[in-house]
């Protein structure tokens, strides 16, 4: 853990297993499902500071649309998921 220089994030391993979430969600549902609201938050203002800022506030990072189809297709990978992406 430490903080990134010039930064007011504070590191913490959690961000790691965020991460590795992410990438198992891409995995299983075959595309990014935060490119898009990358793309409508940067086209909007011209840079990721939005999109940063919304990643870290409590507003939920999925769709409820998206929840709902890995409870359908893949349940345990669901339930993994809904751990490893919760926000601290």
């Amino acid at each position: 853990p430490g903080r990134a220089q010039r930064c007011p994030v504070i590191l913490s391993p959690a961000m790691d297993l965020w991460s590795a979430g992410v990438c198992a969600l891409e995995a299983v549902v075959l595309s990014s499902p935060l490119h898009d609201r990358y793309l409508k938050l940067q086209g909007q203002t011209g840079s990721a500071e939005e999109f940063l800022s919304w990643l870290g506030s409590q507003e939920a990072l999925l769709s409820q649309d998206v929840w709902d189809f890995l409870e359908k297709k893949e349940p345990d990978m669901q339930n993994l998921l809904a751990g490893m992406l919760t926000k601290d």
